[in-house]
């Protein structure tokens, strides 16, 4: 996670980001305040307070637009707290969201290297979370239909795809 300057350290620190947030969304702000918030969650996840960081999420995405380009990544680290909790069913529904929007986005601007890092990050997320099992070989099989449709063949996402599923037996 990035945003504005170092992480917050000292609780006052992440109280004053927090209101910095607060009123950015209120001015209508969303890309300041979601750097913000990226400042927050981050030092809330590397304090361990995963509940808050949760909660701070999921307020996050309710003040974005379905088609905003963050949205994925939030919905992402949800799933990694999810995961991280031992709930693989829900942080695979997760990573799932974050994939299918992820795909939008690429579909909508296929040179955005931006959206394809995205996309490549959710496909990674979806992957291990499966393991080497059959559930595995089809959560690849159709990202890589999709590159190849999508961004080609010589792709490197795509190749990168294509070679996981070679090598889950």
């Amino acid at each position: 996670m990035a945003g504005p300057g170092p992480a917050p350290r000292p609780a006052h620190d992440l109280e004053d980001r927090l209101e910095a947030r607060h009123h950015l969304y209120a001015a209508g702000d969303t890309d300041p305040a979601t750097q913000f918030t990226w400042a927050v969650a981050t030092a809330l996840h590397d304090w361990g307070a995963r509940d808050r960081e949760d909660a701070l999420i999921r307020d996050t995405l309710t003040r974005l637009s379905d088609d905003h380009p963050d949205r994925s990544n939030w919905i992402r680290q949800l799933a990694d707290i999810a995961g991280g909790r031992g709930h693989i069913t829900d942080a695979t529904r997760l990573y799932q969201q974050a994939f299918a929007l992820d795909e939008r986005h690429v579909e909508g601007d296929p040179g955005n290297t931006g959206f394809q890092r995205d996309l490549s990050i959710s496909y990674e997320r979806l992957a291990e979370n499966a393991g080497n099992t059959a559930e595995a070989a089809q959560i690849v099989q159709n990202p890589l239909e999709f590159c190849e449709r999508v961004l080609g063949n010589t792709n490197p996402l795509t190749s990168a795809i294509r070679a996981k599923l070679v090598a889950i037996p």
